[in-house]
């Protein structure tokens, strides 16, 4: 017996990972976010507790797929021997929350419909086989609302997302978030599909855009558009944030003092938590029971892509995993664009809040 105990932490969700604790010998091993980990470092570390005397393999996971490949190749087959032991932990087994009743509820009421895949995987804890729709909390009838509706607003922040292609489809996201952090809105849209026929350089892509502004201020009444405004572009079209900068300085003082405008890179998190964050968000009703997440209707090709949304089959179906569909069946730029006019902080902010919470 050793005379100490030593505790090791290493990463685990790299091919590689498995690398840096390969050729030890060890007593137990605990995978935390067990089904975000790779197979080799699973294997591995399965492997470095033979010459233990009493292993235990400890797993922490959250719900997935129950197609999801780690349950299928480690977990099933571990949880029909004697030896293992299962806990579902649920939201309600929190101390926190046994402790604090209120917030709980808080949490819980933010999902209304029991019956939603978000409720489902977020309160109850389960593994859900949702099907291949992405967006299925998303109606027509609790997220579409009208320039009217949007005009009513109190809008504390604005932002745009620019997705580039220059093969395929461009698009200008303008998407508000209301005061109190009540909703995600899509205000307005502009789409160009590339064709043979009707292909757009930079120069004319950045005049567009422009036109764009003088359209929401003058045509559509929508005034605020020139505060101060971050327009975020993805990285991988660095050349493109460039050239759109300069450009945007010889407009400034000649057109809606776009001056106000600033270009940054777009702080994107890893694709499935913006996904699931916009889920979430459909599924929650404020107290006057809209979604939290409202498209105007004249974004026609943005309603259209949600309700075409779907997961790899492949991947899906074969290892339970959530990888969107990126193909020409629905337009995905329109979706890319008003997710990178999110960042980090404000997917933070916007989770924090109950929707039924009065604002001051």
């Amino acid at each position: 017996m050793p005379k100490e105990k030593i505790l090791l932490f290493k990463g685990a969700e790299k091919s590689n990972s498995f690398t840096s604790f390969k050729g030890n010998s060890y007593g137990s091993v605990v995978l935390d976010e067990g089904n975000e980990l790779h197979e080799k470092a699973i294997t591995e570390s399965y492997a470095r507790l033979a010459a233990a005397h009493n292993p235990k393999r400890i797993w922490l996971i959250n719900p997935k797929n129950p197609n999801h490949h780690i349950y299928k190749k480690f977990l099933d087959p571990a949880c029909e021997k004697d030896s293992t032991v299962y806990i579902h932990y649920k939201m309600d087994n929190n101390p926190f929350f046994e402790e604090n009743p209120e917030k709980l509820e808080f949490f819980k009421n933010q999902w209304p419909n029991k019956n939603s895949v978000s409720y489902k995987l977020n309160v109850l804890g389960l593994r859900v086989n949702d099907g291949k729709i992405i967006y299925r909390d998303f109606s027509e009838k609790d997220c579409v609302r009208d320039w009217n509706w949007i005009h009513r607003q109190e809008f504390i922040r604005l932002s745009i997302g620019v997705d580039v292609g220059y093969t395929d489809s461009t698009v200008y996201t303008l998407v508000g978030y209301t005061r109190g952090w009540k909703h995600k809105v899509i205000i307005s849209q502009f789409y160009h599909k590339n064709t043979d026929d009707d292909e757009l350089g930079t120069e004319e892509l950045i005049s567009c855009f422009v036109e764009w502004i003088q359209n929401l201020y003058y045509r559509d009444s929508f005034r605020i558009i020139t505060r101060y405004m971050k327009v975020k572009i993805d990285d991988a079209n660095k050349g493109f944030r460039i050239d759109f900068k300069k450009k945007l300085k010889f407009y400034a003082d000649n057109v809606l003092n776009l001056k106000n405008f600033a270009i940054q890179k777009a702080k994107k998190d890893e694709i499935n938590t913006r996904i699931f964050y916009d889920q979430g968000l459909m599924a929650q009703r404020t107290q006057e029971g809209d979604s939290r997440y409202i498209v105007n209707a004249k974004c026609v090709e943005h309603i259209s892509a949600i309700q075409a949304a779907q997961w790899n089959a492949i991947a899906y179906e074969e290892k339970g995993e959530y990888v969107r569909e990126d193909n020409s069946r629905f337009e995905i730029g329109c979706l890319d664009s008003s997710e990178y006019a999110d960042s980090p902080n404000v997917r933070s902010r916007m989770k924090s809040v109950h929707p039924y919470q009065e604002f001051d």
